[in-house]
């Protein structure tokens, strides 16, 4: 396998602007790779807007088993602190600089390099293989969301699935990763003057949740650390941690998130 294959195909990915709500190109893009590149039958699942996921499939003679590959197709939209075209891959010394290149294009590039390589050696293997590109998981995740009510509707979590993902994190492989939960608090109230004493308490109600829910949100996560870190929250002797963002709106529209 040479590495240039790989990156030329990343080169390729991050040429491709990709933010979440925003994946359709590069989804349609990875769909026709799927199709044309590994003869994978394909299908681009909608979402929401411009937002889509792409699945590929290698079905077996083997019913039941499945190796899922992929992860993620979006990235967070580009800063001004760029010194480089976020959209070009150069190289710095021994590292590749674009973006998306870490989080997480590169490794759907090494991915399907290697299933490139599985079909162009006739490999064989004693499952299904599908690959998924998730979109918008650099925001709500509602990609995840509908690949697995697709799933459901499928009846294919009752199979022995197995899902690797390309996600970055470090030098070594682990289960499971850091998430988080979006809870929102909605308080109603109504348009009016400011001086009308209904909305003055109305909002003082909000600004005195949030100073309840700021001052007890370090305890609230360690608490959360506690009861999980011995259970569903550690594995090999490491805590897995979780993210949790409280979005708080008034009737007038302002939001104000807390996350922990």
């Amino acid at each position: 396998m040479k590495a240039d294959n790989c990156i030329a195909l990343l080169q390729q990915m991050v040429a491709i602007p990709s933010e979440s709500q925003n994946e359709q190109a590069f989804a349609e893009f990875l769909a026709n790779y799927l199709r044309e590149e590994l003869s994978m039958e394909t299908q681009l699942q909608h979402v929401d807007g411009k937002s889509y996921n792409v699945i590929g499939r290698w079905n077996s003679s083997t019913h039941g088993k499945k190796l899922i590959l992929g992860g993620h197709i979006d990235t967070v939209p580009p800063t001004p602190r760029w010194e480089t075209n976020p959209y070009q891959l150069c190289t710095r010394g021994d590292e590749l600089h674009g973006l998306g290149a870490a989080d997480m294009k590169g490794g759907l590039a090494a991915q399907l390099t290697v299933l490139r390589r599985f079909k162009e050696e006739n490999a064989s293997f004693d499952a299904d293989i599908e690959f998924v590109g998730l979109s918008d998981e650099e925001r709500h995740s509602i990609g995840a969301h509908a690949y697995v009510k697709l799933m459901q509707q499928q009846n294919a979590l009752r199979n022995k699935n197995f899902f690797l993902m390309g996600e970055p994190h470090f030098d070594n492989i682990v289960i499971g990763a850091t998430g988080k939960a979006l809870l929102s608090l909605h308080i109603q109230g109504k348009d009016d003057l400011a001086t009308d004493r209904q909305v003055s308490d109305a909002n003082s109600f909000c600004v005195d949740t949030l100073e309840i829910v700021n001052k007890t949100v370090d305890a609230f996560r360690w608490k959360q650390l506690f009861i999980h870190q011995d259970t569903a929250f550690r594995w090999n002797g490491q805590a897995i941690t979780r993210i949790v963002t409280f979005n708080f709106q008034t009737a007038v529209g302002s939001t104000h998130t807390i996350g922990i």
